[in-house]
C-alpha cells in the first residue's frame, strides 16, 4: 500500500522524494529513492531533517504581495501575513504533502517578522485543532508574551482555534474570530485503552517481570487495566498541565478571560457569534471581535499607518506643526521631550489595543481623547505666551516646507471614520506624509483626499538622492523672502530652523 501511494504521489510531484523529511527514508526502503533500500536505513537512525520553509501565504483578495519573507509571510502595504493551518507539532517542516507548523517554526516565523523594517503589523490566518503539550509550547508562549507592549502588533484570526491552537493564539495582541469560525477546547487529554478483555477472549496472556516488584513500570500499558493508585497520578498530572494552559490563556486575555473562567468552559468549543451569549466566543472572552480576513487586514493596515502621525498631531496639539518633540527646547508653553513620551506613552497603548476600545473608531476617538486632554493640560500654562506668537504662512503643498510656530485656536474636530478611510486609500501608498496631513484636516473629505492624492507625486528612492536646486553656493538654503520671515519665527520661538538638501 505504502508502495502505490508512493508512486500516486510521484505522479502528482516528481521532487517529492528530494524533499528532506520523512518520506523519503520510507520512500528508499521501499527501493523508490535515489539509493537503494540499505539494512541501516529505519527513520528513527536518522537526524531529523533540517524545517523546510513553507509557502508563503498569500489570499487572492491580497493582490501581488509586496515582499514574501521567508517563514510564510506576505508583506502587503505594511501588513504581513501567514496561515497556521492543520495540526501542531513540536519541530515544523514538510510531511507527506502540505507543511506542518511546529512551535519551533511560528518562533522563527515571529523572529524575522519583527526583524523585518517593511512589516509594521502582521495578522496570523490560524486553522488548526491543536497538538501536543510540549516543551515548546511554553517557549513559544512566554517568546510572544515578551514582545511586550511597544511590540510591532500581531492579529490572530480564527477559523479554527483549538486547544494547543487557542493556547498560541490567547497570547497575541489581537483574537479576532472568523464569520464561522471556533475557538475554545481549553482543556488537556490522555487516552488509555484498556485492551485486556479482547486479549483474554484471544487466548493471550501477557506477564510482565518488573523491578522494583509491585512498582509501576507498567502502569498504563493496553495489555491491562490501570491501578487506582496509577489513574490517580495520571489524573494529576493532567491537572498540573490544565492549570498551566489555563494560566497561560490569562497572561495573554487578562481580565477577559482570567484562569477560573477558562477552566469554568470546561474544554467547550464555542463560535464566534450566537444569538445565546453563553455560547458565543466573543461575549465570553475567547476572542475580541468578530471579522473577515479581509477586513481586518484594512482595519490593521489602517491602524499601523495611522500611528504614523500621532507625535506629528500630539505635536501640533502643543501649539508647533511639524517640529519633532525632541528637537523643541524645554521652555515655557513649550511641551518637553518628557512630556511628549508619556502621551506617545498612552497613545501607543491605545494602539496596541491594551485598553477597553474595540473598534479602530472606538481607538482614533480615544486617541482624540487623550490629545485634547494634554492641551487642556497644558494650554493655560502657555496662553500668555500663544497670543504673542506670530502667525506663520505654512504651504499645505510642500512637505519639505519648514515648521512654523502656529496662533492658539480651538481645537479642530477630525472625523476619525474619515481619517481612517483616507490612510487607507490605495493612493495614499508612497505617499504617506501628504495622507497622513489630508487623514487629520478639519472639514477633509474622502473624495477630497483621493483627488489631492492622485494629483502627487509618488515617493522614490531616486527622490531622495536628487540634490535641492534650491541650494546657494555655499551648500545653505537659498531662502526666498517668505522663508525668512518663517526663519525669524523659529528664532523668536526658540526652535531651530530644519535644513534642507
Amino acid at each position: 500500500a505504502a508502495e502505490y501511494w508512493a508512486g500516486r504521489m510521484l505522479e502528482i510531484d516528481a521532487a517529492a522524494l528530494r524533499r528532506p523529511s520523512r518520506f523519503d527514508a520510507l520512500a528508499r526502503k521501499l527501493g523508490l529513492g535515489k539509493d537503494r533500500a540499505r539494512a541501516s536505513d529505519d527513520d528513527d537512525s536518522e537526524a531529523s531533517p533540517p524545517p523546510t520553509r513553507p509557502v508563503a501565504y498569500a489570499p487572492m483578495w491580497m493582490g501581488e504581495p509586496d515582499k514574501q519573507l521567508d517563514w510564510g509571510w506576505s508583506v502587503k502595504d505594511g501588513v504581513a501575513m501567514m496561515a497556521i493551518e492543520g495540526p501542531l507539532v513540536e519541530h515544523g517542516g514538510y510531511g507527506l504533502c502540505d507543511f506542518m507548523h511546529g512551535y519551533d517554526t511560528i518562533a522563527a516565523a515571529i523572529d524575522e517578522f519583527d526583524a523585518d523594517s517593511s512589516a509594521k503589523g502582521g495578522i496570523i490566518h490560524m486553522d488548526t485543532p491543536g497538538g501536543p503539550v510540549a516543551s515548546g509550547i511554553y517557549e513559544l508562549a512566554a517568546k510572544i508574551q515578551a514582545r511586550g507592549p511597544d511590540a510591532k502588533p500581531i492579529w490572530v484570526v480564527c477559523e479554527m482555534a483549538c486547544s494547543a491552537g487557542y493556547w498560541i493564539a490567547s497570547q497575541f495582541d489581537r483574537v479576532i474570530a472568523a464569520p464561522a469560525g471556533i475557538l475554545g477546547s481549553i482543556g488537556v487529554v490522555m487516552v488509555h485503552v484498556n485492551q485486556a478483555g479482547a486479549l483474554e477472549k484471544a487466548g493471550i496472556e501477557v506477564t510482565s517481570i518488573e523491578a522494583p516488584e509491585e512498582g509501576f513500570k507498567t502502569d498504563g500499558a493496553s495489555w491491562k487495566a490501570l491501578s487506582p493508585e496509577g489513574r490517580a497520578a495520571l489524573q494529576s498530572d493532567i491537572n498540573e498541565l490544565m492549570t498551566a494552559f489555563a494560566e497561560t490563556v490569562e497572561k495573554g486575555r487578562g481580565p477577559k478571560l482570567t484562569a477560573e473562567k477558562a477552566k469554568a468552559l470546561r474544554a467547550q468549543v464555542f463560535p464566534g457569534t450566537h444569538a445565546d451569549k453563553s455560547r458565543d466566543a466573543v461575549a465570553l472572552g475567547l476572542a475580541d471581535s468578530v471579522m473577515s480576513e479581509q477586513q481586518a487586514f484594512e482595519a490593521l493596515r489602517a491602524e499601523v499607518n495611522a500611528s504614523n502621525i500621532i507625535p506629528i498631531r500630539a505635536a501640533a496639539k502643543a501649539g508647533v506643526t511639524a517640529a519633532p518633540a525632541a528637537s523643541m527646547p524645554a521652555k515655557a508653553g513649550a511641551t518637553t521631550e518628557t512630556d511628549m513620551t508619556k502621551r506617545e506613552q498612552r497613545v501607543a497603548a491605545v494602539m496596541a489595543g491594551k485598553t477597553s476600545a474595540k473598534t479602530d473608531k472606538e481607538k482614533l476617538d480615544e486617541i482624540q481623547t487623550i490629545l485634547d486632554s494634554e492641551e487642556e493640560e497644558t494650554g493655560d500654562e502657555s496662553a500668555e505666551a500663544d497670543e504673542d506668537e506670530p502667525a506663520a504662512e505654512t504651504d499645505e503643498d510642500d512637505e519639505d516646507q519648514p515648521a512654523a510656530v502656529a496662533p492658539k485656536r480651538k481645537a479642530a474636530v477630525v472625523d476619525p471614520a474619515v481619517a481612517q478611510a483616507v490612510l487607507a486609500l490605495p493612493e495614499a501608498v508612497g505617499r504617506e506624509k501628504l495622507a497622513n496631513r489630508l487623514a487629520f484636516k478639519p472639514g477633509m473629505t474622502v473624495e477630497e483626499a483621493k483627488a489631492d492624492l492622485s494629483a502627487a507625486p509618488r515617493k522614490s528612492a531616486f527622490t531622495d538622492r536628487v540634490a535641492d536646486p534650491g541650494l546657494s553656493a555655499n551648500g545653505g538654503p537659498a531662502l526666498t523672502p517668505a522663508q525668512k520671515d518663517h526663519a525669524a519665527a523659529f528664532a523668536a520661538a526658540g526652535v531651530p530652523m530644519r535644513k534642507r538638501g
